[in-house]
């Protein structure tokens, strides 16, 4: 995981306001009894796989390294334009070191997104499953939606929209650039 349950807790407090359903499905999430794996861990997991299926920009920073954060620009320098954040009040520092300010906040703010997935109540993936299923409109309500089958198979499809605003400038785009 790239952010800890309790670092994603301290984020979307910060980040999200009370009456944001994203917040309100991540602490409805129960925490996990001591020495097990509860659903915020798998939710933690889930968002953390999501943003590793992207395709940044740049490489990774180690080549062992397990996931697709921390990046570094061809030249080795890591990727920081905006800089590091300071933990949360009471820890010394991050679980994962050397994470844009903005990539964790999209991370912890796309994982309220997947609690939401977890409790079966993201119409965006809805979306998706239907142009899995070969749908390509919908319509209801005085609204139609069409839907683009190769658009919502996109990794980047399964980001939430506030956390693809935070990161769009860490996306490689068209092709990876390693």
């Amino acid at each position: 995981m790239l952010l800890t349950p309790d670092e994603i807790d301290w984020l979307i407090a910060r980040e999200l306001p009370v009456t944001d359903e994203r917040r309100a499905a991540w602490e409805a999430l129960p925490p996990a009894d001591p020495g097990e794996e509860g659903d915020r861990e798998a939710v933690a997991r889930r968002a953390t796989a999501d943003f590793d299926a992207v395709t940044w920009t740049g490489r990774p920073s180690d080549s062992d390294q397990e996931h697709a954060w921390p990046r570094a620009w061809p030249n080795g320098a890591t990727i920081l334009p905006a800089g590091e954040m300071d933990p949360p009040e009471g820890e010394e520092e991050w679980s994962v070191a050397a994470l844009p300010r903005d990539v964790r906040r999209a991370l912890a703010i796309h994982a309220g997104r997947c609690a939401l997935r977890a409790r079966g109540y993201d119409q965006t993936r809805q979306a998706q499953e239907m142009a899995a299923a070969g749908v390509t409109s919908r319509g209801g309500g005085g609204r139609s939606v069409s839907i683009d089958r190769a658009a919502a198979q996109n990794p980047w499809a399964a980001i939430d929209a506030d956390a693809q605003r935070m990161t769009a400038k860490y996306r490689a785009a068209g092709t990876y650039l390693a």
